[in-house]
């Protein structure tokens, strides 16, 4: 089934709003394991480092510790993250690495320099295939294409590898047709 949670956080997340859940999902990508008193930087000194790369002011704490507490507890219930108790450590699963890397694939798209190409998008997908067409429709809005006409849409950006990947595994190629100009 087609995850449109997936497409609202990675919205939140391209529009700057770093939120506790975001912030501990990429550090956990970027470091493989680690401890909860990474997350706050008066404890830990790591935490300065990877809160200066995501642009947060390290010298305060920008979340509360029962944010990261309940941020965390949402995340291992999403299966996004694992504890392993034994080492007191917390870890991303093969879950929330698809997701960061869903994530980074459309952001390092839309950071590139526009390479003064149009791209122009017209699909045709069937009524039967709905939430398929309502994903796709998602996926071009949050790749900042807007909607020339019904079912047209024309954006600056090429669509990623991995969203041709996804149309195509779904049957829906033969729905939907790619011009630049």
């Amino acid at each position: 089934m087609i995850e449109f949670k997936k497409i609202n956080f990675t919205k939140k997340i391209l529009n700057f709003d770093l939120n506790a859940a975001s912030f501990i999902l990429f550090c956990l990508k970027e470091v493989g394991y680690i401890t909860f008193d990474a997350f706050l930087p008066s404890n830990y000194s790591n935490a300065k480092f990877w809160r200066e790369i995501f642009g947060l002011d390290s010298k305060k704490e920008i979340w509360k510790k029962n944010t990261i507490k309940t941020n965390l507890y949402r995340l291992k219930k999403q299966k996004l993250i694992d504890y392993n108790s034994n080492k007191k450590i917390y870890f991303i699963t093969n879950k929330g690495k698809e997701l960061t890397t869903y994530i980074e694939d459309r952001y390092c798209i839309l950071k590139k320099p526009w390479d003064k190409e149009i791209r122009i998008v017209i699909f045709d997908i069937p009524e039967e295939k709905r939430s398929y067409r309502d994903w796709f429709r998602q996926e071009l809005y949050l790749l900042e294409f807007k909607l020339l006409q019904k079912s047209v849409f024309i954006g600056k950006y090429p669509l990623p590898q991995s969203l041709i990947k996804e149309i195509d595994n779904h049957n829906l190629t033969s729905y939907v047709f790619i011009f630049n100009c």
